[in-house]
């Protein structure tokens, strides 16, 4: 079988840990796209966006979704909060799985990310970080095959049983 989720959902929502918990239980790869990122660049996200800005960031995304997409074998992808932002790389990972929003409410995701200094848009001021929340999720949900809604509340394998099961 070859089956490929692909997490997406703001900065902080929990794609990545989540992420984890699901591939385990499906026994598959867990991809977390960031850190594939960082590893074929050799460069951590704020270094990346420092050297290149962002567009040359999302340019090195894209190129990391169009790899982990062509690649066999079950995944689970958890991809950076604006992977979806091209349509060209949502094209690329609907053709080859399920894409899957996780909708976490913004106060949660804000929580979870103020202050880390690994997400360089997470410096932005958290009315700032508000309106991309909202841009984003429309973007999120206009995409997404699955939309899975959250409070926040849910434990870490509950969430992954419903990317498993709904």
């Amino acid at each position: 079988m070859d089956k490929k989720l692909f997490l997406c959902g703001f900065m902080g929502c929990g794609k990545s840990t989540v992420g984890k918990a699901a591939a385990q239980k499906l026994n598959a790869e867990l991809i977390d796209l960031d850190d594939y990122i960082v590893r074929t660049n050799g460069m951590s996200i704020p270094e990346l966006f420092s050297a290149y800005g962002e567009a040359g960031f999302r340019d090195r995304e894209t190129e990391a979704v169009r790899t982990v997409s062509a690649q066999q074998g079950n995944r689970i992808i958890a991809l950076g909060g604006g992977a979806v932002l091209r349509v060209e790389n949502v094209e690329m990972m609907k053709a080859a799985g399920t894409l899957i929003f996780l909708d976490v409410p913004f106060a949660v995701c804000f929580q979870r990310i103020r202050g880390d200094k690994n997400r360089p848009l997470a410096a932005d001021s958290e009315e700032s970080l508000k309106a991309r929340y909202e841009t984003r999720r429309a973007v999120y949900t206009s995409c997404a095959d699955r939309v899975i809604s959250l409070t926040g509340e849910e434990t870490i394998q509950e969430i992954a049983e419903r990317i498993l099961t709904e």
